[in-house]
């Protein structure tokens, strides 16, 4: 997943073709995972988006038991 900041995804192009090989593997997982991670939360952060208490524990009843974790 590309950052949805133009700059910042030019940026990490940059960097990664600086990179080659099982390094340049490692840094594109991590900037999808750091990308998917920023979007999520931008848009958690909206207005729209007002979980309740209810949510919370509906949230915490589909968490699978400690022992499968």
């Amino acid at each position: 997943m590309k950052h949805p900041d133009d700059q910042c995804n030019k940026s990490q192009s940059k960097f990664l073709d600086e990179r080659t090989g099982e390094e340049r593997l490692w840094h594109e997982r991590m900037f999808r995972i750091g990308n998917a991670t920023f979007v999520y939360h931008s848009k958690t952060n909206s207005e729209e988006y007002n979980p309740t208490y209810e949510d919370f524990l509906d949230w915490l009843d589909g968490l699978p038991p400690k022992s499968e974790r």
